[in-house]
């Protein structure tokens, strides 16, 4: 949050001042504070009012209007009109991304057989750091088999 200028600060007292709810001795105080304030930058009760408007506008600067709305907030989502289910989605990330020998006709021959990949990635990414730290190819192989034996 940014600092109040003298004119805001002034603008307080003058409110704690003409506050009917608060307390007596608060504004007796505030209006200490308005008077120190004046003698101390200059000005005379006469330019209270030149001391509020220019407090009015530091307040403005200070919070400035929000931004105009996002124009393209009316328009509809280009995939609101369509219904897509989860097997329509795996579908087509099947149909687009992955290639199957015919051989692998079946489905679960397929989900078998991209299991196996996936898993084989996965042990490969783990076994990354290891490969990269001096370790040779073979010891990597070796020990992507020796997790493979372990499960």
């Amino acid at each position: 949050m940014s600092k109040t200028t003298p004119e805001q600060s002034f603008a307080n007292y003058f409110n704690m001042a003409n506050d009917e709810a608060a307390a007596q001795n608060e504004r007796d105080k505030a209006e200490k504070a308005m008077a120190a304030w004046l003698k101390r930058h200059g000005k005379t009760r006469r330019d209270i009012g030149a001391i509020l408007l220019q407090a009015e506008k530091d307040d403005q600067k200070r919070n400035p209007p929000p931004p105009p709305p996002d124009p393209r907030a009316g328009t509809p989502h280009p995939y609101s009109g369509r219904k897509f289910s989860p097997a329509d989605v795996v579908e087509h990330v099947i149909k687009r991304y992955v290639t199957m020998a015919e051989q692998a006709g079946t489905m679960a021959e397929q989900a078998g057989t991209m299991a196996e990949q996936v898993e084989t990635m996965a042990e490969q990414a783990a076994l990354a750091p290891l490969a990269r730290c001096g370790a040779s190819s073979r010891t990597s192989t070796s020990a992507l088999r020796s997790r493979r034996a372990w499960r």
